[in-house]
């Protein structure tokens, strides 16, 4: 009689910490793509996650991303190269059980150049695109 006791104290404790594990989507990959029009990092998940939730905050030389309802099981660094505004690097980290911070981060203390949009180009998957800043270009003339 003991045994069942146990048996089924193990067997809901079990399935309570599944039912938690659940409950939360994971961030299942990070990953930055150089383009024409600017530097783009796609934000990948097991579950669909909203880019509407996202909430920026600019700080020293970063901008983060606080992704409540998130798991992330091992903080990431990822590079990125060739960009002309700034961006150097996508940092990604489990911040408490059920949150994870992404932070974007700039070489400069400043606000970045340029302009940053987020979308969701899945259910799964949050692009934040960091557009080139433009240049002022003088007008051709063309002589006959």
């Amino acid at each position: 009689m003991k045994s069942f006791i146990v048996l089924g104290l193990l067997f809901a404790s079990m399935s309570a910490q599944a039912i938690e594990a659940n409950k939360f989507a994971k961030l299942t990959n990070v990953a930055v793509e150089r383009k024409d029009s600017g530097v783009i990092v796609n934000l990948v998940f097991d579950k669909p996650y909203s880019a509407k939730q996202l909430k920026p905050a600019f700080e020293r030389n970063f901008m983060q991303l606080v992704l409540k309802g998130i798991k992330v099981d091992a903080a990431r660094i990822v590079p990125a190269t060739g960009s002309s505004n700034g961006f150097q690097k996508v940092f990604a980290y489990p911040y408490t059980p059920d949150t994870a911070r992404v932070r974007l981060i700039f070489g400069t203390p400043s606000a970045p150049q340029g302009k940053i949009t987020f979308w969701n180009s899945s259910p799964n998957t949050i692009r934040v695109l960091i557009k080139e800043p433009q240049t002022a270009t003088l007008p051709l003339s063309v002589k006959n």
